[in-house]
C-alpha cells in the first residue's frame, strides 16, 4: 500500500495521497479501504494527490481502464454525484489521467477531472485554496 488518507466530512471530500511507487491494484485498493473506513459516508468527494509519483504507462491502456470501470461498479452507489479529482505533477501523467477521465464521462454518478496544480483542484471541489492537509504521519 504506497498511498494514505483521511477523510474530513467537513469538507465533503476524501484525501489520497499516493507515494513511492504506484502498484497495479492500489487506485482499487484505496477506493475499498476508503469504504470500509468507519467514517466514511456516501457521496463524498475524492482529492487524490499524486503528485509525488509517476503513473505507470500500463494505466493508459483502454483495455484496463475496461476492466477497472467494470470493477468500479460495485463501489459506484457510494459515490453517486460524486467528484474525482486526480493531481498529478506531470504532462504524461496528465494525459493518463485525462484518458481516465474522459472515458468515463459518459457515468453519470460521479465526475473525474485531471489538475496539475492541487489550487485547481480544490476549487473544482468547492473547497477553500488555504485548506490545511490533514495527512495521517504514517509517511
Amino acid at each position: 500500500m504506497a498511498y494514505t488518507f483521511y477523510i474530513d466530512p467537513q469538507v465533503n471530500c476524501v484525501f489520497i495521497r499516493h507515494f513511492n511507487e504506484i502498484e497495479p491494484g492500489d487506485g482499487l485498493s484505496s477506493i475499498s479501504t476508503v469504504v470500509e473506513d468507519p467514517n466514511f459516508v456516501p457521496k463524498l468527494n475524492i482529492l487524490r494527490d499524486m503528485r509525488e509519483v509517476s503513473i505507470p504507462a500500463q494505466y493508459g491502456s483502454i483495455e484496463l481502464i475496461r476492466r477497472v470501470r467494470i470493477q468500479l461498479e460495485e463501489f459506484v452507489q457510494h459515490f453517486q454525484i460524486s467528484k474525482f479529482a486526480w493531481v498529478v505533477g506531470s504532462a504524461s501523467d496528465f494525459a493518463i489521467a485525462h484518458r481516465w477521465s474522459t472515458t468515463t464521462r459518459l457515468n453519470v454518478d460521479y465526475t473525474r477531472n485531471p489538475f496539475r496544480e492541487i489550487s485547481k483542484a480544490l476549487e473544482w471541489l468547492g473547497i477553500a485554496e488555504d485548506y490545511e492537509f490533514k495527512y495521517p504521519s504514517n509517511h
